[in-house]
């Protein structure tokens, strides 16, 4: 792989829409990052155990997506370039493949290319087309995270790249940061339901998750490692076995005259080994 591209050249299968689960990346400079991306006919994406009952959220790639208990599930449509239907592909997350029109800024490509990480899942829409190196490969024209990576630092990063709708008291200052996200996306990426996170429980959420990183820094990060397992499909909370403790009056009732004369009339035979 040599670090630079020609752009969606020769051999592109036109403009595609694609969701699927980054399973590594390297970085070539500020303006470019190369990831591959690992593709499904159907992702099942966690969602947070408040979001989990009565969400429904819909795929903007090809069909829908229903809700499913602590998951929903969104339909995919797998690329097909030069006849061959491809599950794993690489993606280019170029600045300079990005169409002059398009709201692409560098604050905004920096701030996705640190949420592009393994395990987190996207969506990308762009064109096929051919590295320096000749490898076919997708060139973004679009990134959006659906699910960060399941790790506390993601939660962080995404809650320090989303826009606080509250803060913005004027429009210079709302213009003067165009790479944040809206609070809408940032609740999906973190588990909260797609379509349906863009309303005021989903602003309400993250104002909450980000008033906690700068007022109590210590139940901010309980919050992230329960939201960082919920991505992963765990409980919220790791359960820690405790060992059963017998309580004194117990011991003496099993020691007691009663206890023997119980044991006696109710023999108990060993297992047999």
């Amino acid at each position: 792989m040599v670090p630079g591209s020609r752009g969606p050249a020769g051999g592109s299968a036109g403009p595609v829409v694609v969701t699927g689960v980054v399973s590594r990346r390297r970085e070539h400079g500020k303006k470019l990052v190369f990831f591959n991306l690992d593709v499904e006919s159907t992702l099942s994406l966690p969602l947070l155990a408040e979001a989990a009952v009565g969400d429904q959220e819909r795929s903007a790639s090809s069909g829908g997506a229903s809700g499913t208990g602590r998951c929903t599930t969104v339909d995919n449509i797998l690329p097909v370039v030069n006849g061959v239907e491809l599950r794993s592909f690489q993606a280019v997350h170029s600045l300079r493949a990005y169409p002059a029109e398009s709201a692409m800024t560098p604050e905004r490509f920096k701030c996705l290319a640190k949420l592009i990480m393994p395990k987190a899942v996207v969506r990308v829409r762009g064109s096929f087309g051919k590295t320096k190196s000749g490898e076919d490969s997708l060139f973004a024209e679009d990134i959006r995270i659906l699910r960060v990576q399941p790790d506390p630092s993601a939660v962080v990063r995404i809650l320090c790249s989303t826009r606080n709708a509250a803060d913005d008291d004027d429009e210079e200052e709302e213009a003067a940061r165009p790479g944040l996200f809206e609070e809408g996306q940032c609740w999906e990426a973190l588990g909260g339901g797609g379509q349906g996170s863009r309303d005021a429980t989903a602003a309400e959420s993250v104002r909450e998750l980000q008033d906690l990183m700068v007022h109590h820094p210590s139940q901010f990060r309980r919050e992230c490692a329960s939201i960082a397992r919920q991505l992963q499909g765990l409980p919220p909370r790791r359960a820690r076995a405790k060992p059963m403790r017998i309580l004194p009056r117990d011991v003496a009732l099993l020691e007691s005259d009663r206890g023997r004369r119980l044991r006696a009339a109710f023999a108990v035979e060993p297992a047999a080994t």
